[in-house]
């Protein structure tokens, strides 16, 4: 029989360990930068569902995604989606008609 007990974190409700605000900010960002559509009624419903969009949703690198596979649990998983939207978006050169994208929020 499978041991399941390394998975147990899965079910747990950490969404109380997220920077919400943050996430969403580095989401927001990440979106607008990369001119991609979102519902955001559906991800901002609950902040599990803004942990687990970028799986499949966002277009980061191998590297990214193999972070948020091997994430420990949703408040993990959550930085990594923050750090790797943040960085991409100040990694991006703006163009002289885009504003500045604030992140001290």
């Amino acid at each position: 029989m499978p041991d399941w007990h390394r998975y147990r974190a899965d079910l747990a409700d950490d969404a109380a360990a997220i920077d919400r605000p943050r996430l969403l900010t580095a989401l927001k960002a990440f979106f607008q930068l990369n001119d991609i559509a979102a519902d955001w009624d559906s991800i901002t419903a609950t902040t599990r569902a803004a942990g687990h969009l970028a799986g499949d949703d966002l277009q980061f690198a191998p590297s990214e995604k193999q972070a948020l596979l091997e994430a420990r649990d949703l408040a993990e998983r959550s930085r990594v989606i923050t750090a790797s939207s943040r960085w991409r978006c100040s990694a991006a050169p703006p163009p002289a008609t885009r504003r500045a994208i604030d992140f001290a929020r």
